[in-house]
């Protein structure tokens, strides 16, 4: 028994001598954020920048490793709302020691991408969120993009600045990106926003003025968690472990950091998103209880200050981007900054391929690495060389699907393109022929269970690949019509348009179009949608604030109108532009439904909602022939 008792002692002391070298080995292991630069500098400083209001803003500088102290670099900053860096507990520093994780924490592929191509680069807290002191009541506040200037100034007073900065981001942060721009400080001389929103109410909230619900609600809930320091929404045993990895977000460097970050997560109080947008059916509704409306959070309302900077842009979206790709290129042919815009067959933040006509697991084209170094040649003249903004040629860079083709144009649409129009015909038929017959119509009962899958070009917006199923069996719950076949190989790339002639059962109702590819064997590829609530199919009077695709509608309140349920009216919308080469032999659909069950706000609202599904009349004769305008590819002049 004593022997035994000893055994166990010595175990014991080994266990606990074994935990202790571990630990202590951990603990003395130096990440990538530990690093010293060559000058003597810490690789990975955080500071503290003061703002002329008092609030003080965190910020993250990431050195070269190779720095010396004697360079004078220039700097890329990228702002965000989701954390500028993370704290790693002791846990995170043992599963470095045996393997299980990085050193490299908080320094992701574009930080060390851009650090080898000899940029310094800052990671900013906005205010209001992470170890940032402030309120955050709505997104991209002036308060907060007049932060960034004052970050800037901050910036160039730094030994190892050379005066030039560029910003960049994803998502969010595109819009920080692209906004800096309209702090006009004169270091700031080029932006890349990635993935980014010109026009958030249509791009991403209300695209067609359709409330994506999924979306904000999913937002709202993981911001939520940010602002309170607690991004877990997994299991208790998940995130009791989570915990031991990282105590959150990365405090500033001294003392007093752990305080003050305790402190403002204490403090902190902002506006939750989606109770502040879900009443919010209209662009000039307020945004929550504060009085600002959608377009006053938009980089297209501050125009004139970004064009008066005079930066240069490299804006990337993917087709499948939510409605990103119609902002986008909305930008290019309004503002007068110089852009080189890129069009890719690639998710939301450049993850993921969603070419829809290859079979399989996809690699993304370009690869993220490849994508962080061509915006290091874009940024290079600009910022290591000093060129002016105005010496980069305009140009826009896009990908067919099906084709599987780069190329490059410097107007949109493209040269070469004719619009043409198909009608709704007889027989569930595409034609190109104006029907015969004046007063034929289709009756359509609106299936509320129809569902586009959770791996949609909305869905993307959270992180996934984009992947459209077949759509043969979804097609049976919605109206559709079908072209012959395609005698050849036939490009579509533009910006396609519906003209509906309509009747609602209900006064309150929203339309959603797809257009899809039908191969001879029948299966049915996704291209592109568009969709409208029908309350704001007025055509509007006045010019839009930026150039658009088809009939403006305001999506205001005062020009909302109501469904006559015994009138036919008049829809008309764009849809998402698309670049794609239909087969011989395929053919093309348009399908109609009035719900998208996985995604978007059901109509009509209120009281109207507990009635029968809407019934839709669609005209289909006369003067009154609904139709769809594709782009067609006559004479393709784009470069390859």
């Amino acid at each position: 028994m004593k022997i035994f008792k000893k055994i166990l002692t010595y175990l014991g002391v080994l266990l606990v001598g074994t935990v202790l070298i571990i630990a202590v080995a951990a603990y003395n292991m130096t990440l990538t954020m530990d690093q010293i630069t060559p000058s003597g500098l810490k690789r990975n400083p955080s500071y503290y920048i003061t703002m002329k209001d008092g609030i003080n803003i965190a910020v993250d500088v990431r050195l070269p490793d190779t720095y010396r102290g004697t360079e004078k670099l220039p700097t890329l900053i990228r702002a965000t709302r989701y954390g500028r860096a993370y704290n790693p507990r002791l846990m995170y520093r043992i599963l470095v020691l045996f393997g299980k994780a990085g050193k490299q924490l908080n320094h992701g592929l574009d930080i060390r991408t851009f650090n080898n191509e000899g940029y310094v680069v800052l990671r900013v807290d906005a205010r209001g969120s992470g170890a940032s002191e402030g309120v955050r009541d709505v997104p991209w506040s002036r308060e907060e993009i007049a932060d960034y200037g004052e970050v800037a100034e901050w910036v160039t007073q730094q030994a190892w600045s050379n005066g030039n900065i560029g910003a960049y981001g994803v998502s969010y942060d595109a819009n920080t990106a692209e906004l800096m721009a309209a702090t006009k400080h004169p270091a700031i001389k080029a932006v890349a926003p990635l993935y980014g929103y010109f026009d958030p109410y249509q791009n991403l909230s209300h695209p067609g003025g359709v409330f994506d619900d999924w979306f904000i609600k999913m937002w709202s809930s993981a911001v939520l968690g940010m602002d309170t320091n607690n991004r877990c929404r997994g299991s208790a045993l998940k995130c009791w472990y989570a915990g031991l990895i990282s105590d959150g977000i990365k405090p500033v460097d001294g003392p007093d950091g752990y305080e003050m970050r305790r402190r403002i997560y204490a403090e902190r109080n902002n506006q939750q998103v989606y109770s502040a947008v879900k009443g919010a059916n209209y662009r000039d509704d307020k945004h929550g209880k504060l009085d600002v409306s959608f377009d006053t959070l938009t980089p297209f309302a501050r125009a004139t200050e970004i064009e008066a900077s005079s930066v240069a842009m490299n804006p990337w979206v993917g087709w499948y981007d939510g409605g990103t790709v119609n902002g986008a290129i909305s930008r290019y042919l309004s503002q007068s900054n110089p852009q080189q815009l890129v069009i890719a067959p690639l998710s939301h933040g450049g993850k993921h391929a969603t070419d829809p006509f290859v079979q399989g697991k996809q690699a993304p084209i370009p690869s993220m690495p490849d994508q962080y170094r061509i915006l290091a040649d874009f940024f290079d003249p600009l910022l290591k060389e000093g060129k002016d903004p105005s010496t980069m040629e305009n140009s826009i860079r896009y990908y067919t699907f099906g084709e599987g083709k780069w190329k490059t144009t410097k107007q949109w649409p493209p040269k070469g393109i004719r619009a043409q129009k198909f009608f709704f015909d007889e027989k569930n038929t595409l034609s190109s022929d104006a029907p015969v017959t004046a007063d034929s119509t289709d009756t359509y009962t609106v299936d509320r269970t129809t569902n586009m899958g959770s791996r949609t070009r909305w869905h993307t917006i959270g992180g996934p690949a984009v992947v459209y199923a077949d759509q043969s069996a979804e097609d049976k719950k919605r109206l559709i019509y079908t072209s012959t076949p395609m005698e050849a190989d036939t490009e579509i790339t533009g910006v396609p348009i519906m003209h509906l002639y309509m009747q609602s059962s209900t006064k309150d109702c929203a339309v959603f179009a797809y257009l899809e590819d039908v191969a001879p064997n029948g299966k049915v590829t996704y291209l592109t949608e568009g969709m409208l609530r029908c309350g704001n199919r007025k055509i509007s009077e006045t010019p839009p604030p930026y150039k658009q695709f088809g009939a403006y509608h305001s999506h205001l309140r005062a020009d909302s109108m109501p469904m006559g349920t015994n009138a036919t009216e008049y829809l008309t919308f764009p849809m998402f532009a698309i670049s794609a080469q239909i087969k011989e032999g395929h053919s093309i659909r348009v399908a109609i439904a009035g719900n998208e069950n996985s995604i978007f706000r059901k109509y009509p609202l209120g009281a109207e909602a507990e009635t029968a599904p809407p019934i839709f009349t669609i005209s289909k004769g006369g003067m009154k022939a609904s139709a769809i305008d594709l782009p067609f590819v006559t004479n393709p002049t784009a470069e390859d």
